[in-house]
């Protein structure tokens, strides 16, 4: 699925925040080797871009990597990254609640100690509220519902991508060829196999070839089996999933259940 441009914006942000934090840690550490940032400005830069938190330099690079991690996440469209972001945005925004409303109004705390404060809090709130607003979005969250359940799937196995796709091949070799009658398919025993491109999957071929049903003598009038295999290489060379279909001399065809995977 192809990601969003607010999911994008969202990752690269984290990304500029990570690479943000690693800077300010090589500041820190150039002046006098100091677990502080080594001006005031700098320090409020840091509280935006490490999500209203003051820690050490150890503390940042827990941090900076979290938030790195989280980007990452966001970029491949994975849905823990979201939740993820969605917790640490909605506790800061019930941080700033609880401070606004009982410790501001309540109790009578000051807003702020200097002129830096409100632009710093007011940044770190407005962006945690718009970015939970956004992942909050019915259309985000299915676009990553929508990939967690594509990677399941792919997830699955070898075994079931290509049940899938023998499924979409037998399906097309029923509509292409299953009218084309008892002596059309008598005509090509003997003869080498049909192969046609996959209809789904261009690095895959599909091969039909007919052949006397097992419970049926050749030429008494039974039915003819016509097998519909897929093809792909392996290191141990072709493999070959196998359905088919039956077709009796009155040009009845029927349609038979999986029959083997060899």
């Amino acid at each position: 699925m192809k990601r969003p441009l607010g999911v994008t914006l969202i990752a690269l942000w984290q990304f500029c925040k990570a690479g943000f934090l690693g800077l300010a840690m090589a500041i820190a550490l150039s002046h006098h080797g100091g677990q502080r940032p080594p001006s005031l400005l700098l320090a409020y830069l840091v509280f935006i871009a490490a999500p209203g938190k003051e820690a050490g330099l150890i503390g940042l690079l827990g941090i900076a990597l979290s938030i790195y991690a989280i980007g990452g996440g966001l970029w491949q469209m994975k849905n823990w990254a979201r939740y993820a972001l969605l917790l640490q945005s909605g506790w800061m925004l019930g941080r700033f609640l609880v401070f606004l409303f009982i410790g501001v109004w309540s109790l009578g705390w000051p807003w702020h100690l200097n002129s830096l404060q409100p632009l710093a809090a007011t940044i770190v709130i407005g962006i945690d509220a718009m970015v939970f607003w956004y992942l909050c979005l019915e259309e985000v969250k299915q676009g990553f519902e929508q990939e967690s359940m594509l990677v399941g799937r792919t997830r699955s196995g070898p075994a079931a991508v290509a049940t899938t796709r023998l499924d979409e091949a037998y399906a097309c070799a029923l509509a292409e060829y299953g009218n084309k009658g008892f002596e059309y398919w008598k005509g090509l025993m003997g003869q080498g196999p049909i192969i046609f491109p996959h209809p789904n999957d261009a690095k895959k071929q599909v091969e039909i070839s007919p052949i006397w049903d097992p419970s049926s003598e050749p030429g008494a009038g039974g039915p003819i089996r016509v097998l519909v295999s897929l093809l792909h290489a392996t290191a141990f060379g072709a493999q070959l999933p196998i359905r088919s279909f039956l077709v009796y001399p009155d040009g009845t065809v029927v349609r038979s259940e999986r029959d083997r995977q060899s």
